[in-house]
């Protein structure tokens, strides 16, 4: 009975049982290959997997049946903005918030087109006003610190990249940006002081107090604190050996 599958299919996806998920829909696909509901749905298992070039054909067949499924239109304009094909990224974003224009990730993709557009006065009011619109989630004050950083609004940058680890401690990219920023001003001292400060925070991750102690070690080998760098670089290969 095919509705009962599809749902067993979409609660192994929300158990995180994606290669399980992703076998069902497969296997449904065979019996309606132009099914674009399945398309998305195998998609969808695909882009959870960061496998991007095997979820787009799925994809693409679920927009050419059905070019009203907003789901594939988002994930589409997304893996074309991955591949830096900004034109088509731009085409499917702009049919997606015309469907649904206050839609928080097509707005933070059509963001970071305009970002990468070089177009900072048309992204720095899409980043805010997603900064507004969900105030808890960390992206898109990651984002605007990210444009700040690109126009040299230090500061700014500064506040934004720190909300965003208020809400979240362990986002390591927003982390990495804070100390680039301080030792950009040569503030060495106080970005080894945010390092120690930090650790406190993060969760028990090895990986990501490791990513901490790299940054440490190199900012004190920078200031020619060779023997305390090398230290706090072996304690970070401790942590994560594979780093």
């Amino acid at each position: 009975y095919m509705p009962a599958r599809i749902l067993k299919g979409r609660i192994l996806a929300k158990q995180k049982k994606l290669d399980d998920a992703l076998r069902l829909f497969q296997d449904l696909l065979k019996e309606e290959p132009d099914s674009a509901n399945l398309n998305l749905l195998a998609g969808s298992i695909l882009f959870e997997k960061k496998a991007y070039s095997q979820a787009k054909p799925y994809l693409t067949k679920a927009l050419e049946k059905n070019p009203n499924q907003f789901q594939a239109r988002v994930m589409m304009a997304d893996i074309h903005f991955r591949d830096r094909d900004l034109k088509l990224a731009e085409d499917d974003v702009l049919k997606a918030l015309r469907q649904s224009p206050d839609h928080y990730n097509a707005n933070l993709i059509l963001g970071n087109i305009r970002m990468a557009q070089r177009n900072a006065d048309e992204a720095r009011p899409l980043f805010e006003k997603l900064t507004q619109q969900n105030p808890e989630n960390p992206t898109a004050f990651y984002r605007l610190g990210l444009l700040n950083r690109a126009l040299k609004e230090d500061s700014s940058a500064l506040k934004n990249f720190n909300t965003a680890l208020d809400l979240n401690p362990n986002l390591m990219d927003v982390f990495s940006n804070v100390i680039a920023v301080l030792a950009g001003q040569k503030k060495y001292n106080e970005a080894i002081a945010k390092c120690d400060a930090h650790l406190e925070k993060v969760d028990d991750s090895p990986i990501v107090k490791a990513v901490i102690l790299n940054l440490k070690g190199n900012l004190l080998l920078t200031t020619n604190q060779t023997q305390n760098g090398k230290t706090v670089l072996n304690q970070s290969i401790e942590l994560n050996p594979g780093y």
